[in-house]
Parts: structure tokens; sequence; C-alpha cells
């Protein structure tokens, strides 16, 4: 089974080291633990790492934070890859810096994914809505 780890971050020096790159910095620290390297290919750099049977490859967007989701989107169809099977790392202002919070569903008012770049311009909204009776 695959699955892709898009994280996020937007790309020039004048991002690196900070909060906003936040997903490029975790998926460097798992290639840098599982002793591999990134290639660089249409739309971000990737690399794979396999454990327990399955097969995780991590992508870095080479697009700005507010087009991920093309790459997203490109490596998703490119892999057969299902929604389901995709996880997003990113910043989050809303919580305090230091803290992780990973979340399989949640729930979103109305605009389900308005806030979630990747997932909206993918075309995917992982996310259940709530409907009002």
């Amino acid at each position: 089974m695959n699955y892709l780890v898009a994280g996020l971050g937007n790309i020039g020096a004048e991002y690196a080291g900070t909060r906003h790159n936040m997903g490029f910095m975790v998926l460097d620290a798992w290639a840098q633990a599982s002793n591999i390297v990134f290639e660089q290919g249409r739309y971000g750099s990737t690399a794979s790492v396999s454990f327990k049977g399955r097969k995780f490859i991590l992508l870095k967007p080479s697009t700005y934070m507010n087009l991920s989701g093309k790459a997203v989107r490109y490596w998703m169809n490119e892999l057969k890859i299902p929604a389901e099977n995709l996880m997003v790392i990113s910043d989050d202002l809303n919580i305090p810096f230091g803290t992780l919070r990973l979340r399989k569903k949640r729930w979103r008012p109305q605009r389900a994914c308005q806030h979630n770049r990747a997932y909206r311009y993918a075309g995917i909204c992982p996310y259940p809505r709530r409907h009002r009776k």
C-alpha cells in the first residue's frame, strides 16, 4: 500500500528555517533518519521509504504554499494514491509552537477545506461536512 506525505513550505532562502517551512523540515528529518535522498521531479522533490510493508512517498512541492495543491494532485494522479492515503504536514498558527497535532478526520465549518490549500487545490476534501438539520 502506498501513501503520499506532502510536507508544505515555501521555496526560497528567505523561508529556510522558518515556521512556515515546518512541512519541509519534518520531511528532511524523516529522510535523514531513513538515510534516503530527495530527487528533483515535476512540481517538487520526492523520496520514498518503506516501513512495515507500506511505501511512503515524501513530497516537498516546488511551488509556493498557495499552489501546493497542484503538486499534490499531480503526484496523487501519477502514483495512483487515493485521497485517504494522503497526509499533509504544515504549520498551524492556531496551536502553540512545538505542539504536534495529528487528525485522521476533523469537523470544519461550512467551508470545509477553505483553509487547507493543498487539499483545496488538489480538488479533494477529506474532511466530513457537518450538515444542519
